[in-house]
């Protein structure tokens, strides 16, 4: 099955549409496993806005656009650099955002799956 792309709202930065639509094209160019994927945009999951989600077998992928140029430095608990200027002003770096971000779909596909009757997700 192929790729199935779907933009939720549009969005607010030009940075983030044009990052969007070079997703669609990369995701678009894996070779074929038979199975459906899906790559949603500027989706709000728990109150928290996502930039893109990726959905296949096995794999739910948060992605993080940030329209910075330059060398991007961080680590998992520091403040995020480019080109040496701290940037960021929500106070935390992109691994921290997405990691909070996969947290809210994991609970939120978790709490859905409940509610549905069916059998425990696996772990």
């Amino acid at each position: 099955m192929s790729l199935t792309t779907q933009l939720l709202r549009p969005f607010d930065r030009d940075h983030e549409s044009q990052m969007f639509e070079s997703l669609k094209h990369s995701f678009s160019t894996f070779p074929e496993s038979g199975e459906p994927s899906f790559l949603i945009g500027n989706l709000l999951v728990g109150g928290k806005e996502l930039d893109a989600i990726y959905i296949r077998s096995g794999a739910i992928v948060v992605i993080e656009m940030k329209g910075h140029e330059g060398l991007v430095d961080f680590d998992e608990n520091a403040p995020w650099t480019v080109g040496g200027t701290i940037v960021g002003g929500n106070g935390l770096n992109p691994l921290q955002q997405s990691k909070r971000y996969r947290t809210e779909v994991i609970r939120k596909l978790s709490d859905a799956w409940s509610r549905s009757g069916a059998p425990n997700l696996p772990t």
